[in-house]
């Protein structure tokens, strides 16, 4: 029985301790936000697309990039989704 009370609490001092290490999402400030755009805002140019938006925040694991959307200009205007820089200018596809 005491193995098992042990067993639970070292469970429960686990689970906060991970919980508490978890990495939050980064908002990007303006300037990053501006950096984000003209990257994808220069690839939809160059792709022949639109740019459609950015989503404003960079999820954990934060890694300098933040999803933005560009859609073609021919239809069937399909979306697609990309990685863009906000440290530095540049983007990929998703």
């Amino acid at each position: 029985m005491k193995r098992m009370i042990i067993a639970g609490l070292a469970a429960i001092v686990l689970s906060a301790g991970l919980s508490a290490c978890k990495e939050e999402a980064h908002q990007l400030k303006s300037e990053e936000s501006i950096v984000a755009e003209a990257g994808a805002r220069d690839y939809a140019d160059r792709s022949q697309s639109k740019f459609i938006g950015c989503s404003g925040q960079d999820s954990p694991p934060v890694d300098g990039y933040v999803t933005c959307s560009i859609a073609a200009l021919a239809a069937p205007h399909a979306e697609t989704e990309l990685v863009c820089g906000y440290k530095g200018r540049g983007c990929k596809r998703k």
